[in-house]
């Protein structure tokens, strides 16, 4: 019996120093080019399921390892695969530091994706990245200009050319007959206020929302053109959705970057008008076939004797000039182990060719990361602009399109006294006199919290504030308006506000080389309010116009209640990885909306993508003609919500 007790506390024995030999550990540090920690990498030994992800530091610990040569795998999104041979000895734990370089195929390039990134090669849907080169390769007034002609199903159609105008953007094509059809813009995971009708038809000049956004700020713009990358948004994906990613600091050092540039604004092509002799003959013509006789009767008061002696107006040289431009842009970055800053500063000032036409726009952002703890990151980003835009008439509602049209070339700019000519249109004496001042002011924050509570699981909460006033100014004198008292001077003030938080997980699951999942899970809820209102000034002098405190004294009511609307969301996206050359992406989206019905208030937007790269298959793999090829494939449902609110409500 003693023995057989001794048999088996032996072979207990035996047991446990076997599984004490075979179960050594690895740990280690991974560093990128610039020798700073690199979080998120993949570590594996090779042939087996057994690995870990370095954390918030870079590090990283694999235990479980038995003794002998191993292999172990290093891969990360943006860096080349890297692998490094060790030998385990029994009894001693092996330690393996490495540092990875970045990634030279643009087929490993991240890509900004719907609430996440993606490597480009892994895409299952279409989309289209422009970088800080395609951006700044040429001086454009806001960066909806700069994507022209750069991304393949995206129609960019250019402004009038008036300052601080902007570009429609069609994503597509027309995807809607009656809501609006701009895509939805979202700056550092913002859905940001987008509206060239926020105040109504004004003039043919409405505002431009993005006209204050600096496209120096930008480091990257994603373009999601089709169902199953703008499926997850849902309600507001049918138009596509246009990803903005402003700069940060760089890990690299400290940086300081100026720019300055300095041009002319001219049209590009002008109609050939009637001059005034011309005009006189044709009219005498048209006056003849109409069965008149006898001298001609002008339009506008005048004889015909005073316009033949008249030597005639170029309304169209009148209207316009060359206008100047300069822009200056300063921008510091800083980039250390736990933090990273980057601020950015510009001055632009910009005329257009039509007199008295300008816009200038002052700007400051200020984006930020700080590593409170190894495993918390508190980002911050934030933007203060201010633009000022000196407007004139335009299109159909005077100024250059009056001097096309009804401004007659027989019609002087003053009369005989030398005052403004009143007989007739007068495009000039619009332009002097009327004095027009859009001032907007605007600023875009957002605060966000990283967690990575396990080596697969990372928790972030974000909240971020998109706040807009634009003070609208018209003064009209007693010249204009022929009154008897000195004038009017109008505001119309109009004020957004926009909220948006949303608390987001994502799982990220490795199961071995072959298998491999990421899933992401968010609730997002968005509230947006706008109020405006009408205050006048009557027998207001010139003075009252150039004095700014006595402008702004003008006292005036917003209406209550205010233009309000909300959205809350839940979402989830599954992506998963086989073999690294199977792909499928599912996504999933829930939005409720006030602008809706009670019974119509939640709609539900599913979207499937898959995609295969054919090259990676070994049949192809030894081919010299193609370098990368890959189908893909996708199905989804989106929405538009771009309609006023209240509509659902019965008109009576």
């Amino acid at each position: 019996m003693r023995k057989f007790y001794t048999s088996v506390l032996a072979l207990f024995l035996a047991l446990c120093l076997g599984f004490t030999v075979s179960g050594q550990s690895i740990s280690g540090t991974v560093l990128d080019e610039q020798n700073l920690p690199l979080p998120g990498v993949s570590v594996l030994v090779k042939g087996t399921t057994n690995g870990a992800a370095t954390d918030f530091n870079g590090e990283y610990t694999i235990t479980g390892v038995s003794p002998g040569e191993i292999t172990l795998e290093f891969s990360f999104i943006g860096f080349a695969a890297t692998s490094r041979g060790v030998t385990v000895k029994a009894g001693e734990n092996a330690v393996v530091d490495i540092a990875m370089q970045p990634e030279a195929s643009d087929l490993d390039e991240v890509v900004v994706v719907g609430y996440g990134v993606q490597r480009k090669r892994e895409l299952t849907s279409s989309i289209v990245q422009l970088g800080t080169k395609e951006l700044n390769d040429m001086p454009t007034p806001s960066f909806e200009t700069a994507i022209q002609g750069k991304a393949p199903g995206v129609q960019v159609i250019t402004g009038s050319g008036l300052a601080g105008s902007g570009s429609l953007v069609r994503i597509r094509g027309v995807a809607s007959i009656s809501a609006g059809g701009d895509p939805l813009y979202v700056v550092d995971g913002i859905p940001i206020t987008r509206d060239y009708f926020i105040k109504g038809n004004a003039g043919a000049m409405n505002n431009n929302p993005l006209a204050t956004l600096n496209p120096n700020d930008i480091e990257s713009v994603e373009i999601l053109k089709d169902a199953a990358a703008t499926g997850i948004y849902g309600s507001r994906g049918s138009n596509g959705v246009i990803l903005i990613t402003t700069k940060r600091g760089k890990k690299s050092g400290l940086h300081f970057s100026y720019n300055a540039r300095l041009g002319t604004s001219n049209p590009i092509a002008l109609p050939e008008m009637l001059n005034k002799d011309e005009y006189l003959q044709m009219y005498e013509e048209a006056w003849v076939n109409d069965g008149n006789i006898g001298t001609p009767v002008l339009p506008g008061g005048v004889s015909w004797d005073e316009a033949q002696a008249f030597e005639g107006t170029d309304w169209v040289d009148q209207t316009i000039a060359t206008g100047f431009k300069q822009n200056h842009d300063f921008s510091v970055s800083k980039g250390a182990e736990k933090y990273n800053l980057y601020a950015g500063l510009l001055y632009n000032d910009n005329e257009s060719f039509l007199v008295g036409n300008r816009y200038r726009r002052l700007s400051l952002r200020l984006n930020g990361d700080v590593n409170i703890t190894p495993d918390l990151i508190l980002s911050v980003s934030t933007g203060f602009a201010q633009g000022i835009n000196d407007r004139v008439d335009a299109a159909w509602s005077g100024g250059l399109g009056a001097a096309m049209s009804i401004a007659l070339p027989i019609y002087p700019v003053y009369d005989s006294e030398g005052d403004y000519f009143i007989g007739g249109t007068n495009p000039v004496r619009v332009q002097e006199l009327k004095k027009w001042r859009n001032t907007e002011y605007r600023t875009i924050n957002n605060a966000a919290l990283t967690y990575q509570a396990t080596d697969k699981l990372i928790l972030r909460g974000s909240a971020s504030l998109d706040y807009m006033q634009i003070n609208e100014d018209i003064y009209e004198p007693q010249e204009l308006i022929l009154t008897e008292h000195a004038g009017v001077s109008k505001r119309i003030p109009t004020e957004v506000t926009n909220y948006n938080g949303s608390l987001t997980a994502q799982y990220n699951l490795s199961q071995n080389t072959l298998h491999n999942w990421d899933f992401l899970a968010e609730t997002e809820a968005q509230r947006s309010y706008s109020r405006s209102s009408y205050a006048e000034v009557i027998d207001a002098t010139d003075a009252f116009w150039e004095d700014k405190e006595m402008r702004d004294s003008i006292e005036f009511q917003f209406n209550d209640p205010a233009n309000e609307f909300t959205f809350v969301s839940f979402f989830g996206r599954v992506n998963y990885n086989y073999a690294g050359k199977y792909f499928a992406q599912l996504n999933f989206r829930a939005d409720g909306s006030s602008k809706f019905g009670p019974n119509n208030r939640f709609g539900y937007f599913p979207a499937l993508s898959v995609g295969w790269i054919l090259t990676e298959e070994d049949w192809l793999q030894e081919n010299k003609v193609l370098s990368f090829l890959k189908l893909k494939a996708g199905y989804g449902l989106t929405g538009n919500a771009a309609i006023p609110p209240n509509q659902w409500r019965a008109i009576t």
